[in-house]
């Protein structure tokens, strides 16, 4: 509904659609179900307009309005990884906040669908908050130079979700040259499904 519609405005930066389907969103704004969502586009459209700062402090302020949403802090993680690499280590700890909230809420009832922010990474059943939360948070440790770190979350990750292939991919990505396994969680990540991350792991050296 108006969430696809200010994507649509987004994407075709039609800023006269996108202010409309904001205004539309207000009344929603403090429904858990959609308000991460609502915040990430307001921060999306604060970046189409060249305003990062805005941008990083609307996200900021969304986890502290509801630091009990796991969404909230998976967003922010997101945000910080793409936007602020220099804060990729902040955004790990995002990640990890939104995996922990993602446990201890597992019980409870969510009328919405969980949408994940990673591409390819698809509903793989009622703990895919928390499968993602670790994706990021092993990948913004990756980024913010903390491999030893990186590799214990993916490892994680291969124990927990074998059948994800970024789990393989995310160790791969941690592996050094002289490691014995590294060959085979690269055929094993190439032959996975995923074209994306095949083609990736093809080239990777």
């Amino acid at each position: 509904g108006i969430l696809a519609l200010c994507v649509l405005g987004i994407q075709s930066s039609d800023l006269g659609l996108i202010d409309a389907a904001l205004a539309e969103m207000t009344a929603h704004a403090n429904d858990p179900r959609y308000a991460h969502d609502i915040v990430y586009l307001q921060a999306s459209v604060l970046l189409l307009k060249g305003d990062l700062k805005g941008a990083r402090r609307l996200m900021l302020k969304s986890v502290h309005r509801m630091p009990w949403s796991a969404p909230h802090w998976r967003d922010l993680a997101v945000f910080l990884l793409v936007n602020s690499r220099e804060e990729a280590a902040q955004a790990a700890v995002c990640a990890r906040k939104s995996g922990y909230l993602a446990q201890t809420q597992a019980n409870r009832n969510n009328n919405g669908r969980y949408i994940s922010k990673i591409k390819g990474l698809n509903d793989s059943g009622s703990d895919l908050s928390l499968a993602e939360s670790l994706v990021i948070e092993s990948l913004a440790l990756l980024v913010a130079g903390d491999k030893a770190g990186s590799k214990r979350t993916a490892s994680r990750l291969c124990f927990l979700y074998p059948y994800l292939s970024h789990s393989w991919a995310l160790l791969l990505a941690t592996g050094d040259d002289g490691c014995k396994w590294r060959s085979k969680v690269q055929e094993h990540v190439q032959s996975c499904g995923d074209k994306l991350l095949s083609s990736w792991a093809g080239n990777y050296p």
